[in-house]
């Protein structure tokens, strides 16, 4: 009788831990594809940013009052700094709602903060020192 007590906490057991293994393979498969994520932003953010930056170059060999290029340059500052919070905000939203808990970011100014650690501890993680 002991033995078949014996083997059914064993199999509640190996119930128990396989399902929480299972969750926390989820959640670290989740902080990864949201790490490689927020990297693919920052990567478009740059290059809107480098865009902007050739257009005024551009629009500075034309004829264009310094008035105008200044004007031009800061809306196209704010339609990028619309385009990063509108795009942290969509990361968001679409997140499941099972993991929106985990989520440690609000705006652009949080994520960028929550990828460089997150990536600073990844090196840490493989190389041992510190960045």
């Amino acid at each position: 009788m002991y033995e078949f007590l014996w083997f059914v906490g064993g199999a509640l057991l190996y119930k128990l831990l396989s399902k929480l293994l299972k969750i926390y393979q989820v959640f670290i498969l989740f902080q990864e594809v949201q790490i490689q994520t927020i990297s693919m932003l920052i990567a478009a953010a740059k290059d809107l940013e480098q865009a902007a930056d050739f257009k005024q170059e551009t629009l500075g060999k034309t004829e264009l009052s310094k008035e105008s290029l200044e004007a031009i340059k800061k809306v196209d500052l704010a339609a990028i700094n619309l385009w990063k919070e509108l795009s942290v905000k969509k990361l968001i939203v679409h997140t499941p709602s099972y993991f929106k808990a985990v989520v440690q970011f609000q705006t652009w100014n949080e994520c960028v903060s929550y990828y460089n650690s997150a990536v600073r501890d990844e090196y840490k993680t493989k190389n041992g020192k510190e960045i």
